[in-house]
């Protein structure tokens, strides 16, 4: 093999390996985090049609808020101060569709002690970055009717299993949920998007009137503490991206940050135009149509992986508490 080739392919060889590889692995076994899964979904449906008024107390004392949160605002049906609470209610659970989608989740989910683990494992590394955050304290699963992925109270975590069955699960299909929705309704995408969802709740997300480039930086940040506390999972389950949309995004990271810089945009606050770069789409319109949706994101990530490997005296919860975007691009200095 000619010398220089090889060389040059060495080079890249390193800069793929250190480049997948940015998350230092910590030793955090020694750190007491202990996490249960709780399935309120099977309690939910284990109820007698016929009983629900002297069932569902019980069941509401024992989910407290996390109660509320799920008829409120997932399934939507209301409380059970409210008339129509019991006879939705009855529909709901004895519906056959629902009931079809319970049956799907109890075979894609037999056993969720891996699950369990692979959260407590999670969330010792957050305490570990985050020693003064509150971690969740319960675990809980939910059945949410293809409405939301994950839910969090101010000690819960909710997880709608129904979302995660397989992106080929001919539910989904049947549904017609878009393929490039599908792609992360699998059952290794529960624990990153549980974490992010926690790390949401923790730091207020951009503000409504933001600009684009708050947008790309506030979620930057959430994807890079993810990365943190997963150290050993693939990019490709991280972010939501196939292996062939990351090398896209790689490949084309230079375009993508030209096109956003001289057409002015970063600072753009029109909702319309911010949406086309942050929320979910088959493709990202202005970066082609073989770009990922949500490419913008990504880049995020990656200004803000720049800022912090050039600013290594900044801890997570620093980073996550920094709201000044321009002083964060600024010190990036970020040039793909």
């Amino acid at each position: 093999m000619n010398r220089f080739l090889f060389f040059t392919l060495l080079i890249t060889v390193a800069f793929v390996f250190l480049s997948c590889n940015h998350s230092k692995k910590i030793d955090v076994s020694h750190i007491q985090v202990n996490l249960n899964v709780e399935h309120f979904d099977q309690e939910l449906f284990s109820l007698d049609p016929a009983k629900l008024s002297e069932q569902v107390p019980a069941l509401q004392n024992k989910y407290g808020s996390f109660f509320y949160l799920y008829h409120l605002q997932i399934i939507k049906i209301g409380s059970p101060e409210q008339p129509s609470f019991y006879p939705l209610l009855n529909q709901f659970i004895t519906n056959y569709e629902i009931n079809q989608l319970y049956k799907a989740t109890l075979e894609t989910f037999a056993d969720t002690a891996t699950l369990a683990q692979q959260l407590t494992d999670a969330f010792k590394y957050f305490r570990y970055y985050f020693p003064e955050n509150p971690v969740p304290q319960r675990v809980v699963t939910y059945l949410s009717a293809l409405n939301q992925s994950i839910v969090t109270t101010d000690s819960i975590i909710g997880i709608g299993l129904d979302k995660y069955l397989g992106e080929n699960h001919p539910i989904y299909k049947k549904s017609g949920i878009n393929q490039y929705l599908r792609q992360r309704m699998y059952p290794e995408k529960i624990v990153p998007d549980a974490v992010s969802g926690w790390l949401w709740s923790q730091y207020e997300p951009a503000e409504p009137n933001s600009r684009l480039m708050d947008e790309m930086l506030f979620q930057g940040k959430i994807m890079y503490a993810t990365r943190q506390l997963l150290p050993d999972a693939p990019d490709s389950i991280i972010f939501g991206y196939s292996q062939k949309q990351l090398d896209w995004l790689n490949r084309n990271e230079h375009q993508m940050w030209t096109y956003l810089v001289e057409q002015k945009l970063l600072f753009t606050t029109d909702l319309f135009t911010i949406g086309k770069f942050v929320n979910e789409a088959p493709f990202t319109k202005d970066f082609t149509n073989d770009s990922p949706g949500k490419a913008a994101l990504w880049m995020g990530y990656r200004i803000v992986d720049r800022f912090m490997q050039r600013n290594k005296e900044i801890t997570l919860p620093k980073l996550m508490e920094l709201s000044d975007s321009q002083e964060l691009l600024q010190k990036a200095r970020y040039n793909p």
